[in-house]
């Protein structure tokens, strides 16, 4: 059921300020106030959008949720070479085996890298590719393939 005094104090929390701040190589270049969004209107690798000129293309490579804090650099900075996995669903084993072999999609389109996972004791599984990724951000899946056969995901 929704009443007029729901409705207004939804109003009031989505126009709720919060101030951003965007670095690059360790210097604090803006602070701004966004209203509805703050940190929440970037992504990492985005490049389009940031409202800032450089003289050379700069990409979000990192975001800190505590601080309100974007962080900028250069293409390459978003190359990683490995990444750690939790909530992990395994479909092809119960454990895995040590140092396995797979195909590791981090995007819906991708078409997959190879690389060596390993399960840990918490049951997070490392990954470390063959060749630098670009873009790899928390919150975002990754699937796991030997040959055709899903390995699992998380």
């Amino acid at each position: 059921i929704w009443d007029s005094e729901c409705i207004y104090s939804f109003s009031i929390l989505a126009r709720t300020a919060k101030t951003v701040t965007v670095e690059v190589h360790g210097k604090t270049v803006r602070r701004s106030v966004y209203w509805y969004n703050g940190i929440e209107q970037f992504t990492i690798g985005q490049r389009k959008g940031l409202t800032l000129a450089f003289g050379k293309p700069y990409y979000v490579i990192d975001i800190d949720a505590e601080t309100n804090t974007v962080y900028l650099g250069e293409e390459n900075e978003l190359q990683k070479r490995g990444m750690i996995v939790k909530e992990v669903n395994l479909q092809k084993y119960v454990s895995l085996p040590k140092d396995l072999e797979v195909s590791v999609k981090i995007r819906y389109k991708d078409k997959g890298e190879m690389g060596v996972i390993q399960q840990d004791i918490e049951g997070s599984v490392h990954t470390v590719f063959h060749h630098s990724v670009s873009a790899i951000s928390p919150g975002q899946s990754a699937v796991w393939y030997e040959g055709n056969d899903v390995v699992g995901g998380g």
